[in-house]
């Protein structure tokens, strides 16, 4: 099922892509803990940390789906 974009931030746990708008590169983020506008993001080659998430605004999709 393919993903659609979205300026909704991950309200979930998960892997989601993340890019600033429709001409950025693609991110991939993994989302932890998500409360009261916190989360913790942590992207593949950077370290965890803590980030208010209007810092990211842009497009999101996810969370992904495990493979099968």
């Amino acid at each position: 099922m393919p993903l659609s974009w979205t300026t909704q931030k991950p309200t979930q746990t998960g892997w989601y892509w993340y890019r600033k708008d429709a001409t950025d590169s693609s991110i991939l983020f993994y989302c932890g803990t998500v409360w009261d506008h916190v989360v913790d993001f942590a992207g593949l080659n950077e370290p965890v940390a803590f980030m208010k998430d209007h810092l990211l605004e842009g497009e999101w999709a996810g969370p992904l789906e495990p493979p099968e």
